[in-house]
């Protein structure tokens, strides 16, 4: 299955912003510099008491529920192997605590590190 690029143009400049940005820190902070850096990097992100669509914003009850659902092993097996943005969308969201958990648990390492997968960053949080 291909996806198609029309449809998608309009993430073309978020993907590459962000591209560029993962590229510069880890230039400004690499090994070779003898720092560290941490690179969090959540499909979705839930959390809160509230819905919302600017930002959008999914609250803590939701977002457990889709976490809940997207982490059972068909969703998983199919978040593996379809291609692309829609491999991502059965992605597990990941909750506001874990995130920050993430970026907690980087910050206190002297390792350089990305978390770029649900199951990474919950494994960090915890």
């Amino acid at each position: 299955m291909t996806e198609n690029p029309a449809l998608l143009n309009f993430l073309q400049p978020y993907a590459k912003g962000k591209a560029l940005s993962e590229a510069f820190i880890q230039m400004s902070f690499g090994q070779e510099k003898g720092l560290s850096y941490t690179l969090v990097k959540p499909t979705f992100i839930f959390g809160g008491e509230s819905f919302g669509l600017t930002p959008p914003r999914v609250n803590k009850s939701y977002g457990e529920l889709i976490e809940t659902i997207l982490s059972l092993g068909p969703f998983r097996a199919a978040a593996n192997i379809l291609p692309g943005i829609i491999g991502i969308a059965f992605e597990p969201p990941v909750s506001a605590e874990a995130v920050a958990g993430a970026a907690i648990a980087g910050a206190f390492s002297d390792e350089s590190l990305v978390f770029d997968t649900h199951d990474r960053i919950i494994n960090a949080a915890n």
